[in-house]
């Protein structure tokens, strides 16, 4: 497996939270393994971002608290979207899981982003990156 991490620390929030969803859809895509989990937490404040993708997580499982999301959510390709709409200062963790509970795609907190790939699906990823996406993405050693 080939890991690597995205670095989004230096530059606006903004900009990097798009930087950071399209590049975790991209590595979504390019990954082989079978999407299975998503694990969420965030703050109450989500559901004023994202309304209609925080609701989908209300309704895919029990993860609702009144302090916001924490749980796991079986992966579909509805809340996969949703979880990337949710992406925002107020989303602490969204972490997408294969069937062998290994991580695929994890984001903890803004700038702790990660994910795990072959390396065939890294070359894949690799080559459909932009020139701005992929001076984001470190290799892991």
């Amino acid at each position: 497996m080939r890991d690597a991490h995205i670095d989004v620390s230096d530059i606006d929030r903004e900009e990097g939270e798009e930087l950071a969803k399209s590049i975790a859809r991209k590595v979504l895509e390019a990954s082989e393994r079978e999407l299975a989990t998503i694990e969420v937490m965030s703050v109450h404040l989500l559901r004023e971002v994202a309304p209609e993708s925080y609701d989908v997580f209300a309704r895919a499982g029990d993860v609702e608290t009144e302090d916001g999301l924490e749980g796991t959510v079986e992966a579909s390709d509805e809340t996969v979207d949703a979880v990337l709409d949710l992406f925002h200062p107020t989303l602490i963790k969204a972490v997408i899981r294969d069937e062998d509970e290994k991580m695929i795609f994890g984001r903890h907190e803004y700038a702790a982003m990660e994910f795990s790939l072959s390396e065939d699906s890294y070359e894949e990823l690799k080559a459909e990156l932009t020139a701005s996406e992929a001076e984001r993405v470190q290799r892991t050693e």
